[in-house]
């Protein structure tokens, strides 16, 4: 019994890296030396995979012992956290990057297809279309993943082209779902207005870089009041904004996919903790779901709410 939980955990770990099962397939009859419908009756479960194949794929994967083994425990489920290098990055930091996005790449293959947020800063797939912001957030990544001595300010911290494309991709792609709903906590804007405010006063920022960031973040709330009030995203997808009564500890989210499920914990800024366990999922999505019960829906029917709300951000972001 517990021999075949650690196939199951295997099985799912690689196809967490690699989604698709024909590219799955492929991989391991290279890695294996085995014919492809050895491999698929292994993914079956008809056929088990041997130490030997575990320890060629998990070398070739990145798959940790713990994403094999964390399972065991009716009450453990395993999570991995991608440590993502987003400065000054290398191939395996790209790599992980690719690999996320083709994991949402089915999408669009579905009108039941979600995307749900529960986050109490500004989530990536809304702000990466903003260069100014999204510097920001990197300039606060690498502040925090930085020795005191090797301490950057805000203009030498610059995203490399490569990643700013990848990040357009994410963005398109992520708006691919059927449906989205984000629930924001109400303090967001104002822990961002605490952060600039504070790396301007140990001058690693300048007036006029504040000055930029305002501006694009006003143009920001602007987007976003226009897209809350359609209820759509310029695709024609569905999107919900709620706004939450109570605070929450975390930002997590979750993504439904026609090929996998998958629930994501936010960390580090800009790194996230990802799990594609099915009690962790639906965890995660009843969770998010009850934070529905204490907020308030400000997209599409919830004018004055939404409003209220827009505008009160504009404040908050003008004390810049």
């Amino acid at each position: 019994m517990v021999k075949d939980h650690l196939q199951d955990n295997f099985i799912k770990a690689m196809k967490s890296k690699v989604p698709e099962r024909g590219k799955l397939a492929n991989r391991l009859t290279e890695i294996l030396s085995i014919e492809k419908e050895a491999v698929y009756r292994r993914l079956r479960g008809e056929v088990p995979f041997s130490v030997t194949d575990v320890v060629l794929v998990a070398n070739d994967f990145n798959i940790s012992a713990d994403e094999i083994f964390g399972n065991v425990s009716p009450k453990s489920r395993p999570y991995q956290l991608k440590m993502t290098e987003f400065y000054d990055m290398q191939k395996a930091d790209y790599a992980n990057l690719e690999q996320f996005l083709e994991s949402i790449k089915t999408l669009k293959d579905s009108p039941d297809t979600e995307i749900s947020v529960a986050y109490n800063m500004i989530p990536q797939t809304l702000y990466l279309a903003y260069d100014n912001i999204y510097h920001f957030y990197l300039f606060k990544w690498a502040f925090h993943n930085s020795k005191p001595e090797n301490t950057k300010c805000f203009s030498e911290v610059v995203p490399s082209g490569k990643l700013l494309e990848i990040n357009k991709r994410i963005i398109k792609q992520a708006r691919e779902a059927g449906n989205t709903c984000y629930i924001w906590d109400d303090m967001i804007f104002d822990s961002m207005v605490n952060d600039i405010k504070y790396f301007l006063s140990i001058r690693l920022i300048t007036k006029e870089e504040v000055s930029v960031i305002r501006e694009e973040l006003l143009g920001f709330i602007d987007d976003i009041e226009r897209i809350a009030a359609r209820g759509r995203f310029d695709s024609g997808n569905k999107v919900q904004f709620y706004v939450s009564n109570i605070r929450f500890e975390s930002s997590c989210s979750y993504i439904e996919t026609a090929s996998g499920k998958m629930s994501l914990i936010k960390s580090f800024t800009l790194n996230d903790v990802i799990s594609v366990d099915e009690d962790v999922f639906e965890k995660t999505k009843s969770w998010i779901s009850s934070l529905k019960r204490t907020s308030n829906l400000i997209s599409e029917s919830g004018e004055v709410e939404r409003i209220r709300f827009f505008d009160k951000q504009r404040d908050i972001i003008n004390r810049l």
